[in-house]
């Protein structure tokens, strides 16, 4: 069956002398690896089209997700062309990790339309010149754990002071056994899961990515290392 869908390229490799396989996250059937025949070839125009971040539409030929066989991809174009994200260092940078961590999270979720949407609507900010880059990674982190079904409660008292990462909410720092924030963080974490701005600096913005890594990893099953990681930390070095 012919269909007509709208997604959002998280990961691409090259297959064969001139193909590529597409892993795109769209709102109807969420991840789905695609086929896309004759794209690596000198002259063709889809080479641009088929980069990771890129939100596309194609006409593919569907098949079931428990199909062992990939679904083709007939026709593809932009559905969003990026203003900034390409020539952004920065942008890219943060853009391909968002990706990544998205990408290795997006099967938990129940909601794919709802999620898509989350996805979309934050990629459209990271590419808007009016957008604080400084932490803009770790309020989307603890979004999407939302969006997915895996929420970071902002329940900070007098006497749960410290955040756990197993138990996704502050807890009393004398039982300090549950993977937990040192107090400082855990306070800088409850900022940020109010909306507030946070003032911080750059060695707790890092310390806090590798914390809300290390939930994901707990609370997303499969949620393997990142690969973009590395350079990420390249931006705040």
């Amino acid at each position: 069956m012919i269909v007509n869908r709208q997604g959002i390229i998280c990961k691409t490799v090259k297959y064969g002398e001139t193909s590529l396989i597409l892993d795109i996250f769209s709102p109807d059937v969420g991840m789905r690896s695609y086929i896309c025949g004759g794209v690596r070839k000198k002259k063709s125009a889809k080479a641009s089209i088929m980069q990771v971040m890129n939100m596309v539409d194609i006409v593919c030929y569907d098949k079931p997700a428990n199909k062992p066989s990939l679904s083709r991809i007939k026709e593809i174009k932009f559905h969003k062309i990026y203003s900034h994200i390409p020539f952004d260092i920065v942008r890219g940078t943060l853009g391909i990790f968002l990706i990544e961590v998205s990408r290795k999270s997006v099967t938990q979720s129940d909601d794919t339309e709802s999620t898509y949407d989350f996805i979309a609507t934050k990629f459209c900010e990271l590419d808007s010149t009016g957008v604080v880059l400084r932490d803009f990674h770790i309020r989307y982190l603890i979004e999407l754990a939302r969006v997915i079904g895996f929420e970071l409660q902002n329940n900070r008292n007098q006497m749960e002071t410290v955040f756990s990462l197993r138990e996704g909410m502050f807890v009393d720092s004398v039982l300090n056994n549950r993977r937990t924030l040192e107090p400082e963080l855990s306070n800088i974490l409850s900022k940020y899961l109010s909306g507030s701005d946070v003032s911080s600096t750059k060695t707790q913005r890092k310390e806090l990515i590798n914390h809300l890594i290390d939930y994901y990893k707990i609370h997303v099953e499969g949620f393997t290392d990142l690969k973009s990681l590395e350079v990420l930390y390249t931006l705040y070095d």
